[in-house]
């Protein structure tokens, strides 16, 4: 793999910190750290550039919060100018880091995304017998430190930008996980995964992998080989990654998969029932938040449109109907 470098001086650069600093700005436009950014952008942008090119620039004291959909976890919420140098920094980095990437890598990559995922998953689910249905327990909170350095190490060697990474990989404390709320623990956790997809691509040779994060799909029309391919997955990531993989479910693609929210069939997609399940407690949320006026009529408008789209792109029609939402269109 060729390393990338000179890659510091490109993030620190104004017109960078700008575009960066509008970036994180976007859905946080009333916030009073937004509203106060704005009245001395320029200054605050140089502020930000000379920090980091004195070293001086910090990660950490996140705010935190805990959320339970669609399962229990704590976020991490960067500060304004934690963000915008973090976007700074993928502005210049998303292709070198997309690039290592398998082709059927979906998450957090503009053009991708989980319902290509499933799309791919159904296209390819006629040709194969099994399935094998993997994910790791509790990735993010066990992504280990000094490992993906070493990986980051392998794929740039500009000294500054990995001790820029350092910086923000050691904002988490205690040599595992990452903070889940910052845009580099997208990346790094995509990273940290990418070593074992080309593994079980170009070494164990699995013809079908798709991976949306930590969730894992491998289809065969053989199941001890589809076995033996879960043997090697296990192991790579006990012993290369130090990551702990949950059990593993095995089956026949004809009775379909679970994966993403979704029921997978050949001819058909639809919700499952955790799915619906958390369907339903959004929308039911959702709904209460705009009766006691807590969110505008336009952003009640555009997240059940998010909602819908959710419901929408799987066979939901009955499903929807038995909720009286038949007559929204999208």
């Amino acid at each position: 793999m060729k390393r990338t470098g000179k890659i510091f001086h490109k993030i620190i650069e104004i017109e960078n910190l700008a575009i960066a600093a509008h970036k994180a700005f976007r859905g946080k436009s009333g916030s009073n750290d937004v509203i106060d950014f704005r009245k001395e952008f320029m200054l605050k942008i140089q502020e930000i550039r000379e920090q980091l090119l004195s070293g001086s620039f910090n990660f950490g004291n996140y705010r935190k919060f805990t959320i339970f959909e669609p399962k229990k976890r704590e976020i991490c919420a960067a500060s304004l100018t934690q963000r915008i140098v973090q976007h700074a920094i993928m502005n210049v980095c998303h292709n070198m880091f997309d690039r290592h990437l398998i082709f059927d890598s979906y998450a957090s990559r503009p053009g991708k995304g989980s319902h290509l995922a499933i799309l791919r998953l159904k296209e390819k689910m006629a040709t194969f017998k099994y399935f094998a249905k993997l994910d790791i327990k509790k990735f993010f909170d066990s992504v280990d430190h000094s490992i993906l350095k070493s990986l980051l190490i392998k794929l740039f060697k500009d000294v500054e930008l990995l001790a820029l990474f350092n910086k923000i990989i050691d904002s988490h404390g205690t040599g595992k996980g990452l903070p889940i709320g910052n845009l580099t623990s997208q990346y790094f956790a995509n990273h940290y995964l990418s070593a074992l997809d080309h593994y079980m691509k170009e070494v164990i040779k699995v013809p079908v992998y798709i991976r949306y994060m930590d969730d894992v799909v491998m289809l065969s029309n053989d199941k001890i080989i589809l076995k033996n391919w879960v043997s090697e997955y296990v192991k790579y990531a006990n012993e290369k990654l130090r990551l702990q993989v949950k059990p593993v479910l095995i089956g026949r693609t004809c009775t379909g998969i679970n994966f993403l929210g979704y029921k997978v069939h050949v001819k058909r997609i639809i919700m499952n029932g955790k799915g619906k399940r958390r369907f339903k407690k959004n929308l039911s949320m959702l709904m209460r938040l705009y009766a006691n006026c807590m969110i505008t009529e336009t952003e009640y408008s555009n997240r059940l449109m998010s909602c819908l789209a959710y419901a929408k792109f799987a066979d939901s029609h009955k499903f929807r109907t038995s909720l009286g939402l038949n007559v929204i269109e999208l």
